[in-house]
């Protein structure tokens, strides 16, 4: 075979080689298993891992149970579910695979946990254990449940809006502004609400929803409203302030704080334009004074 042949041929092996690979791709696209860009998106691919939990089944599963009455099949559910959630709370942070968040979705959404009996053994320590997590997969639930059935996502956010209602209610909370897991449960909630209009511009449910009428509630006492303010306009990034969730107080309360920032401001305002009044008259003094002062050196 001379050097022309040999050229031709390999050439001939490439270009077979070359159709062969484009046509897999376009099988695998077809399939659903390539993207037309192989650099997809982190967040993506770690949804779509989380999705291949059927929380529908779930569901279905944890009602059955419920149905048998037997305290003993109940129990040792709770103790799992309580087991798991505090080893959460201490490890969340370690977290780095998205399939490692099937366990805090399957947690959520078992029905057992509308019992407030549980909420301080099994849903305050998951909440906490969410806050913990690396950002990149608290991307991932905020993804999830933008694309969670409705069913799936309106119960946890009952849920999480039923624990605060709850704690405040049984005056667990100490200072409205100092519980931590008060504070973890309004953090989660923020997830939803990112989630709410993620993938539905006019949101999932509506914003009525995500209003907690307790919490607003307490923000009109007088010293929570004035811890609220101070938190909200303080330089501390430490501060929490739920002025910075807006979206679970209403409208009448968020009203308030406003008036209020607006008259905290005119304040401002009127008192820097007192001190210029007085440094502008304290400076056209004293070169009053200086002038006075030279005019009388050139009497003679």
């Amino acid at each position: 075979m001379g050097e022309a042949d040999a050229g031709e041929a390999t050439r001939s092996r490439r270009e077979k080689g070359k159709k062969e690979k484009g046509e897999a791709d376009l099988v695998m696209v077809a399939a659903g298993g390539l993207e037309d860009d192989e650099e997809e998106d982190e967040t993506e691919v770690g949804t779509r891992e989380l999705e291949r939990l059927d929380t529908e089944q779930v569901l279905w599963s944890y009602n059955e149970l419920r149905k048998l009455e037997e305290g003993s099949v109940n129990g040792a559910l709770i103790t799992g579910c309580s087991t798991a959630a505090s080893s959460f709370q201490f490890t969340g942070s370690r977290f780095v695979r998205p399939a490692q968040l099937r366990s805090v979705v399957l947690l959520l959404i078992n029905p057992l946990l509308e019992d407030i009996e549980f909420h301080s053994t099994v849903l305050a320590p998951l909440l906490e254990g969410i806050m913990e997590l690396p950002s990149t997969l608290k991307a991932v639930l905020r993804l999830f449940y933008a694309r969670a059935p409705l069913r799936v996502f309106r119960d946890t956010l009952a849920l999480i809006q039923q624990f605060i209602t709850m704690r405040l209610l049984a005056g667990e909370v100490a200072g409205l502004h100092d519980d931590g897991k008060l504070k973890a449960a309004v953090r989660t909630l923020d997830i939803l609400h990112q989630s709410n209009t993620l993938t539905e511009p006019e949101g999932r449910v509506s914003a009525d929803e995500f209003y907690n009428e307790v919490v607003s509630d307490h923000l009109c006492i007088r010293s929570e409203f004035e811890a609220e303010y101070v938190n909200w306009t303080s330089s501390d990034q430490q501060a929490f302030a739920f002025c910075d969730y807006p979206f679970v107080i209403t409208p009448f309360v968020k009203s308030l704080i406003i008036r209020r920032n607006s008259k905290e401001r005119m304040r401002n305002a009127r008192r820097e334009a007192q001190e210029d009044s007085i440094r502008n008259m304290m400076e056209h003094g004293f070169l009053s004074f200086l002038n006075r002062g030279r005019s009388d050196k050139m009497v003679w």
